[in-house]
């Protein structure tokens, strides 16, 4: 869409047209009697305006319709004779402002004749996105390194067909980074100064996604190496991974789609999982300090977890910086309990995946618990099934001494009896013999007293 200045001669209006500019959209704000016709994206002014509309527009380089420069043609007495906004009057020696700023912009595209390369971390970027500008306006901060204050600041213009044309650099660029706040970049800028307002700006026109990647790599490396000189870069990945992890405690975005695939997965394993869910951004300016604060609430409550994941869904490469800060790296390392890490990315890592057990996705980090607690269930089965072969050989075996115990028993009872009734035999023998022997010897007394 190009800046134009149209007429709709049957309404008696002039409609004035262009790419969403803020900065340009303030100049039409003081134009006489205009609105905004939301429909069509434009603004209309009555055509009693528009000799100051054409005068007040004319240094922004809006262009004229044929239809109306047609309407101007056939009505140059009637133009003319439209008031003209009031010339103050300038002594002699004297600049207008809009003079001087006119100089000095001519100063600098004449110092600045080329485009230069230009380092330095986007602030104020992600605002654009969100409201949705096609010119995005931000600023450039310089910092001595990553995280440190800022030494200073510019502002920038990135126009919608640049924006464009860079955006398409990075996408082909197999980089994988995607502009935002805090993103240290190296773009081709022009220098400018916009006269209505003064403001020394640069406009960008191009992006070096190297520099960017390399600057991310960097920032890892550097936080990596500060915990590892403080003896604390191995401290998480020491701890084993506890026997039966049931209990877990999950950092990410809630109800987003890493929340629900880790959810899922342990849901579908069949496991009694226990799963507490503390909420934390996983990008933009906010990470570091919602993170901090799970990690914190998990610390609190060590007793009460056996792991601690922390996923995010899929990002770009610059994404994946928002965790590779030594804050977070140090609260990681210092957690009792075992961390993993599932940020959703195939290709690159971040700081967590060198601090702690990583994984490749939410889905795989529960994949990585649900493994373990298997292997735990499998090691209970195995041990139950030779606790039960083990018994079961005992109570044959004691079954066998039962039956042997048991047949002697019987003999010994068997021949016991037999003693005792050979016993009682031999006594009725006794007995009886010993009555026969009482029975003969009455008898033999009674015959000698009959005989006497």
């Amino acid at each position: 869409m190009a800046r134009m200045i149209d007429i709709e001669e049957q309404h008696s209006r002039l409609r004035i047209s262009f790419p969403y500019d803020r900065e340009l959209v303030a100049v039409v704000r003081t134009l006489p009697d205009r609105w905004y016709d939301k429909h069509t994206r434009s603004w209309l002014v009555p055509l009693e305006h528009l000799a100051f509309v054409i005068s007040k527009l004319e240094a922004h380089h809006f262009k004229h319709s044929e239809d109306l420069r047609a309407y101007c043609a056939d009505n140059q007495a009637k133009v003319q004779e439209l008031p003209a906004p009031a010339i103050p009057t300038v002594p002699e020696g004297t600049l207008t402002v809009a003079q001087l700023n006119h100089q000095a912009r001519l100063a600098l595209r004449e110092r600045f004749a080329e485009a230069v390369w230009l380092v330095g971390e986007l602030q104020d970027f992600d605002k654009n996105r969100a409201s949705g500008y096609r010119t995005f306006f931000f600023d450039l901060v310089e910092r001595p390194y990553a995280g440190a204050s800022e030494v200073a600041r510019i502002k920038a213009v990135l126009f919608e067909d640049d924006r464009r044309r860079v955006e398409e650099v990075l996408r082909q660029s197999a980089l994988d980074v995607r502009l935002r706040d805090g993103l240290a970049v190296r773009v081709l800028v022009k220098i400018d100064l916009y006269p209505q307002n003064g403001r020394f700006q640069v406009i960008v026109q191009d992006i070096d996604p190297r520099y960017t990647a390399g600057e991310l790599e960097m920032n890892r490396e550097r936080a990596f190496r500060a915990l590892e000189a403080r003896g604390l870069a191995g401290l998480n990945l020491a701890q084993p991974l506890p026997v039966c992890p049931l209990r877990v405690g999950l950092i990410t975005s809630y109800e987003s789609d890493a929340y629900n695939d880790f959810a899922h997965q342990l849901a579908q394993s069949g496991f009694g999982f226990a799963l507490t869910v503390h909420h934390a951004n996983v990008q933009g300016v906010h990470t570091e300090a919602s993170v901090l604060r799970a990690l914190r609430y998990f610390e609190e409550r060590a007793a009460d977890f056996d792991v601690v994941a922390i996923v995010r869904g899929g990002g770009s490469r610059s994404d994946l910086a928002y965790f590779d800060t030594e804050a977070i790296g140090e609260a990681v390392c210092r957690l009792p309990l075992k961390v993993i890490c599932g940020v959703g990315h195939q290709r690159d890592v971040c700081l967590l995946d060198l601090i702690s057990t990583s994984t490749k996705t939410p889905t795989a980090a529960a994949d990585l618990l649900i493994e373990q607690v298997e292997r735990f269930w499998s090691e209970m089965e195995d041990r139950y099934a030779r606790l039960a072969r083990h018994a079961t050989r005992r109570v044959e075996r004691e079954r066998q001494r039962l039956r042997v115990a048991s047949a002697v028993l019987e003999r010994d009872v068997t021949r016991g009896v037999e003693r005792a009734r050979l016993r009682e035999a031999r006594a009725c023998d006794r007995v009886s013999a010993a009555v026969r022997r009482r029975v003969e010897q009455a008898e033999r007394l009674t015959q000698r007293a009959e005989e006497r």
